[in-house]
């Protein structure tokens, strides 16, 4: 099945735009090479604060890595994901109770060793998840 190659959900999938076009090789690479610019251009409206467009989370755009592969049915592949940015939301979300008991508990104790300090440092940021859109061309 079709799905099963995916890493993670898949949202929508069109097939058989080339069956619209013509024929011709020239043709098809063109719609392609088109369609490519568009979610180029389309995803870049999320960048900067995304104004009106719905997306309340910030993101960053970078070039998707996924290269066209034989084994997964694919001639050329090209796309853009979109990365949203860590928030003070989600896990780092606090309810009004929550945010009343730590102002009562007080800043926590500051630690006197060197090792506590180079712990708390090195947090590792979490990845906050995106979307990668991605335009193929398939064997079939």
């Amino acid at each position: 099945d079709m799905f099963l190659r995916l890493n993670g959900p898949e949202l929508l999938r069109i097939t058989g735009l080339a069956r619209s076009a013509s024929s011709s090789k020239a043709e098809l690479d063109k719609r392609h090479d088109r369609l490519v610019e568009f979610v180029r251009e389309w995803s870049e409206m999320f960048e900067g604060g995304a104004k009106g467009t719905g997306l309340t989370t910030p993101v960053m755009l970078r070039q998707s890595h996924r290269d066209a592969s034989e084994a997964e049915g694919t001639i050329r592949r090209s796309g853009i994901r979109i990365l949203f940015k860590q928030t003070n939301t989600g896990a780092a979300y606090k309810s009004k109770d929550e945010e009343r008991a730590f102002e009562r508990e007080g800043p926590p104790q500051a630690k006197t060793t060197a090792g506590a300090a180079a712990v708390q440092t090195k947090r590792k940021a979490t990845k906050e998840g995106g979307v990668e859109i991605l335009v193929e061309e398939t064997i079939d």
